[in-house]
């Protein structure tokens, strides 16, 4: 009877332990993010992985190519690029495009004037690559520098949106990186602005 009652007890304990690792059981994955290297991980399954607008009013995106080979063999110089377009109420599209952003120092901005054409060529990149298909999937590892991933955040005039981000892996291919940096640089100014920093308050860094 004691035999019974053990493997019984053994075979509960395996069956717990593994629904702990089963993908699928919720949106939430061995969430630590109290702690450096702590991993929290998020998955939206309502978020559409299709976009049926054509219409961008607004697009972001950061990604980092400090340690993407492929990148570099591909002409984009290593660096942590920050791209932003909002549309107007007349059709035009203002925004910037800056190659050494980190979390609060924009570095140098190279400001992006655009016609309709500019969102109507962003969103065909969009497109192109599937972005919508990493739409609703955030993963973070806490305590890393801004050296590293990607991030995603489009809207679109529908109400349509495209959200995701990880800061420890760059999801974004290398074709894409590169269309999306030609495009903003085609439109952007030939001198860099100054740099600007996110919160008034914040620390200048010291002067070399």
């Amino acid at each position: 009877m004691k035999t019974y009652v053990f493997a019984g007890a053994a075979v509960l304990l395996a069956l717990l332990a593994a629904g702990a690792f089963l993908p699928g059981c919720g949106s939430r994955d061995n969430n630590t993010d109290n702690i450096d290297g702590g991993v929290v991980k998020n998955i939206d399954e309502n978020a559409p992985k299709t976009i049926e607008s054509e219409d961008i009013v607004s697009f972001e995106a950061y990604f980092s190519t400090l340690y993407e080979a492929d990148a570099e063999d591909e002409g984009i110089s290593p660096g942590r690029y920050r791209l932003f377009a909002e549309k107007g109420e007349d059709g035009g599209t203002t925004g910037f495009y800056s190659p050494d952003s980190v979390r609060r120092d924009l570095g140098e901005r190279y400001l992006v004037e655009g016609d309709a054409g500019f969102m109507k060529a962003l969103d065909e990149i969009v497109k192109k690559y599937d972005l919508a298909s990493r739409n609703g999937i955030y993963h973070s590892v806490s305590g890393l520098p801004d050296n590293f991933g990607a991030s995603l955040n489009i809207e679109y005039a529908s109400g349509e949106t495209i959200s995701c981000s990880d800061n420890q892996g760059n999801f974004l291919e290398t074709a894409a990186m590169k269309e999306l940096l030609e495009l903003f640089k085609n439109y952007a100014s030939e001198e860099p602005s100054e740099p600007v920093y996110e919160e008034e308050d914040a620390e200048l860094p010291p002067e070399e």
